[in-house]
């Protein structure tokens, strides 16, 4: 996920990333600032995903951390995409 926000954005972790990816696994294919998300990477993000059972989300105290797809799908229920500016 820091791949591709680096990518992206020059940033290694770009406010609202865990949610963008989220949203671009679950829909398909996506650009990213200055990047591509491709079906090979999205399929990484699932994989990777389900292993684990989780989803990471950057916390200013822990940075990047790990939680269950449970708590990941209450906090992801309740964001708009609009808030985040750079994704198209």
């Amino acid at each position: 996920m820091s791949d591709i926000s680096e990518e992206g954005w020059c940033a290694e972790w770009l406010d609202g990333l865990e949610h963008v990816l989220w949203h671009i696994v679950q829909t398909g294919p996506a650009k990213y600032g200055r990047t591509f998300v491709d079906e090979q990477q999205i399929q990484q993000l699932k994989e990777l995903s389900e292993l684990t059972g989780g989803w990471i989300i950057f916390d200013d105290e822990t940075e990047e951390t790990a939680i269950s797809l449970a708590e990941w799908q209450k906090v992801f229920q309740g964001d708009k995409l609009a808030d985040y500016w750079f994704y198209p």
